[in-house]
């Protein structure tokens, strides 16, 4: 009978031990899960935010350029033509904004800067009907863009964190008993600036008197040399108009933006959790009060290998937004899983 009930006793000891060991390997393993997830839904999110953030600078700039690969909704000087078989009227821009005419890539084949008039206002002769669209439709990207960089900071990143990893677990009565926080201490920045230089808007003004005589005489040259057909009925020149204080975003610092684009996430469970209550079971064989934390970290990584897809600087040329786009938009921003030491580069 002693040895019996010694054994028992023993028994229950490691019974309770196990238990007690079972809870903890159960909740480390868990709580790894916890960080994983969490990190890398905030990865995914990035990367979907990029892609949106990405896809909306090149509409902007789309918007405002006119077309992808030419400068036709800008000009300095520009005349409508009579042309045999063509609408009355027939704009044609001469001088581009920030540009030379007659480049070696074609007649407009210009970088265009952030002056801007439109084409469309020469077709229906002085005013700023065409602009002003050009002006209203560039808002609603701007707008989706703002709503996006206002939702995306540490704070927000850290309560879906802690959202997913608290989900990583259910108790009997169906309560979320996962992690209690999981704190994002990288990549809680998307690393974007609106570009401040901003965007100048010109309307279309007629030009009249000795002025407009010398520059259709001018233009005259210019039409003749480039072989286009037509006589020139009226000829005009932009005229500033309104501007905005801000245009797209790009990439404010390139080793900040790298370093952000690689996402770590700490899980915690208190000691004091509720899913800890009970626990450890036989204490008081143990001489054990208080169960410990857990703490858990875990990275991700959102990359892109065909390029950053925003420009890393501030400038007020249009075609750079559309080419990074263009290199990179058709892969777009992925997110996975990487080691928590290790960098994370294009």
């Amino acid at each position: 009978m002693p040895y019996f009930f010694m054994m028992t006793i023993v028994l229950v000891l490691c019974w309770m031990m196990m238990i007690n060991l079972g809870k903890l390997t159960k909740d480390r393993m868990m709580m790894q899960n916890a960080a994983d997830n969490a990190a890398m839904s905030v990865a995914a999110y990035r990367a979907r935010c990029l892609n949106i953030l990405g896809a909306a600078n090149y509409n902007l700039a789309t918007i405002l350029y006119g077309t992808k690969v030419g400068v036709a909704n800008y000009y300095k000087y520009g005349v409508t033509l009579s042309v045999e078989g063509a609408p009355a009227g027939l704009p044609i821009p001469i001088w581009p904004m920030g540009g030379i005419p007659f480049g070696p890539g074609g007649l407009f084949e210009v970088d265009n800067q952030k002056k801007i008039a439109s084409v469309g206002d020469l077709a229906a002769g002085n005013g700023k009907q065409a602009i002003s669209a050009v002006k209203n439709l560039s808002k609603a990207p701007k707008t989706l863009q703002d709503g996006i960089l206002k939702a995306y900071n540490s704070i927000t990143m850290t309560a879906l964190a802690t959202d997913i990893a608290r989900k990583q677990e259910r108790n009997a009565s169906g309560e979320y008993t996962g992690a209690d926080i999981a704190l994002v201490t990288q990549g809680g920045d998307l690393g974007l600036e609106r570009n401040d230089l901003g965007v100048v808007y010109y309307e279309s003004k007629k030009m009249q008197g000795l002025a407009a005589i010398i520059a259709k005489a001018a233009v005259k040259i210019l039409l003749s040399a480039a072989e286009i057909p037509g006589e020139i009925k009226d000829i005009y020149k932009a005229k500033k108009w309104s501007d905005d204080d801000n245009s797209w975003l790009y990439v404010e610092n390139k080793a900040d933006f790298n370093t952000n684009n690689k996402i770590v996430v700490i899980a915690t469970k208190n000691a004091g959790s509720s899913s800890n209550s009970g626990y450890p079971f036989g204490a008081k064989f143990f001489g054990l009060s208080d169960w410990p934390a857990i703490q858990t970290v875990a990275a991700a990584a959102v990359y892109n290998v065909d390029g950053p897809m925003f420009v890393f600087e501030k400038n007020d040329k249009i075609s750079p937004v559309i080419k990074a786009y263009q290199e990179a938009g058709k892969g777009g921003w992925d997110a996975h899983l990487v080691p928590v030491k290790v960098g994370v580069q294009h």
